[in-house]
């Protein structure tokens, strides 16, 4: 798995700055806003499949729901699904 930092960032859009909604990488922002600044308060570490083999792991573990996998529910998700069950 390889780690690849990402970040909120300052971009220019239609002559206003703004923050993105979501992480980019520094590669990824680059390519579209070569102006962008970034957040540095904002980063986040994520673990990228690299092998085959690795990409085949991450989305079994994503369809079963494993803990860390992104397929987790909040708790305020359980309760209304339980509640709607009854």
């Amino acid at each position: 798995m390889i780690h690849q930092d990402v970040y909120f960032w300052q971009i220019q859009w239609a002559g206003r700055w703004m923050t993105t909604y979501t992480r980019f990488s520094e590669e990824a922002i680059k390519r579209e806003h070569p102006e962008a600044v970034r957040i540095d308060d904002s980063r986040e570490v994520r673990l990228v499949p690299e092998t085959s083999m690795e990409k085949v792991f991450s989305r079994f573990k994503s369809m079963s729901g494993e803990h860390g996998s992104g397929a987790q529910l909040r708790a305020s998700d359980k309760d209304y699904n339980q509640n709607k069950k009854e």
